[in-house]
């Protein structure tokens, strides 16, 4: 039984990424949008951005998950997991620091989130790098 739901985590884990993918480009073309338009921000940049970080938190959930699983089925805790785990927690946080431009002014919360899906997307290939096979495993589903 264990065994079935670490590896269900673990799938889900693996296809999940290209949920996130889509969800920070449009997130990213939005708020670019918005940024060189200087357009008024409407109700769909805040739903992206917090789908794009709370697909994050739950990739991270998956994540740790999987890892704590495998080590309990006796697969152990590999070095370079417990690294990809530290950079994706990294990847969280920044995910969630668009929340923090709130009262900006509308140009202001554009750039900054931009800034931050951006951000949260190179912790996220770095910490993809870090794992066997580097970045290949993004080709690989």
């Amino acid at each position: 039984m264990l065994r079935e739901l670490v590896l269900l985590a673990y799938n889900w884990h693996s296809m999940g990424r290209w949920i996130l993918l889509a969800l920070a480009l449009a997130a990213l073309v939005r708020c670019g949008w918005v940024w060189v338009r200087n357009e008024a921000r409407g109700g769909i940049d805040k739903v992206l951005l917090t789908g794009f970080a709370g697909a994050m938190t739950v990739q991270g959930v998956l994540g740790l998950v999987a890892l704590f699983g495998l080590g309990a089925l006796g697969a152990g805790f590999p070095l370079t997991s417990i690294f990809h785990g530290i950079v994706t927690c990294l990847a969280i946080v920044v995910s969630f620091l668009f929340l923090r431009w709130d009262d900006a002014p509308v140009r202001v919360r554009a750039r900054n989130s931009l800034f931050s899906v951006s951000g949260a997307l190179m912790c996220a290939v770095i910490g993809m790098s870090l794992l066997p096979g580097g970045l290949m495993r993004i080709v690989n589903v």
